[in-house]
């Protein structure tokens, strides 16, 4: 008998490009302004900017444009790359930039957009994957039956997922949170601390959403660097997929990669057999060159059962799929 999506285990994925269609940048995109953020010299100072000056008064305009110019002159293509050689000189700086631009993306208009936003829409593939499986008779067991390992420092997923839930299947905020503590999630680096309705031990940074208070997004992002981590400052034990959760993803009827660039080292830090999975993995290949998915299949036994071009596609095509 075909065992149906209300049967299967479900593990996600996320890479930058998971983000990327709710107006998140991806690493290069990231790195390319924080670069722009400070150079050329003589402008007039972008937020970015005046948002590093307020957190590190201990630093000179000077040491603000030489770290502009050693990222860009490194030609290094993310900051994880960078940091690999100037953590020491520039790490706390540019996880503070980091966590800035990302909470300026926390917008509901971009991660909830209306019918006449069509390219977004078109793109949306969190609402395509709620629709699918979640639903009002099954949404504990489903929930119970979801992981989520994330490679992304934004609490995008978590926020959606949130607010998608609660009008999808008409519950009140104390059933949502119930519900969403059934889910098993994993930030591999860190996140941007936690939502307003999240238990953790973490500090509760709320969703940023606009707002005017300058000041205040300042204290938050200040506050959120402190607790992402990047690749050359990550233990290895840190990085794998916790005891606890290990054996939901090892019994998983599917492994779903999204919008994920397939890093060796990140891959590897996860701890995961690749072999023992054969025949459950899928994942988008926008942009990955063929030489990476030869390497991945070669060194860590990770071959697609499918692959897609973008997340939603991936997403429509296969989730449902019987087994």
């Amino acid at each position: 008998m075909a065992k149906t999506l209300e049967k299967q285990i479900i593990t996600l994925i996320l890479g930058a490009g998971a983000s990327a269609p709710y107006s998140f940048p991806v690493g290069s995109v990231l790195r390319n302004r924080i670069i722009e953020s400070f150079l050329p010299e003589g402008r007039a100072k972008t937020d970015l900017h005046l948002f590093v000056e307020k957190s590190f008064p201990e630093k000179n305009e000077e040491f603000f444009i030489q770290f502009a110019k050693t990222l860009n002159l490194s030609a290094d293509p993310s900051i994880d790359s960078f940091l690999s050689t100037y953590a020491e000189e520039y790490g706390d700086l540019c996880k503070a930039c980091i966590s800035y631009l990302l909470m300026r993306c926390e917008l509901d208009h971009k991660v909830f957009p209306l019918p006449s936003d069509t390219r977004t829409t078109n793109l949306d593939w969190i609402a395509s994957f709620v629709g699918k499986f979640f639903t009002n008779t099954d949404k504990f067991k489903a929930a119970k039956r979801l992981n989520i390992v994330t490679y992304n420092y934004d609490r995008l997923f978590e926020h959606v997922l949130y607010h998608r839930l609660k009008a999808k299947l008409k519950l009140e905020d104390k059933e949502v949170k119930q519900l969403m503590g059934y889910i098993n999630i994993h930030h591999v680096y860190g996140k941007l601390g936690n939502l307003s309705w999240e238990d953790e031990k973490i500090p509760k940074i709320p969703w940023w959403n606009n707002d005017k208070d300058l000041e205040k997004l300042y204290e938050r992002a200040l506050e959120a660097s402190k607790h992402i981590r990047v690749i050359s400052d990550q233990r290895q034990t840190d990085a794998r997929i916790p005891d606890l959760m290990l054996p939901s993803v090892l019994r998983s009827d599917k492994i779903i990669f999204l919008g994920f660039a397939y890093d060796e080292l990140n891959l590897e830090r996860l701890v995961v057999d690749w072999r023992a999975v054969q025949g459950k993995v899928y994942g988008t290949t926008h942009r990955v060159p063929p030489a990476v998915l030869t390497n991945i299949s070669t060194a860590l036994g990770i071959n697609f059962k499918n692959t897609a071009s973008d997340n939603k596609q991936l997403i429509d095509s296969y989730l449902v799929e019987p087994l």
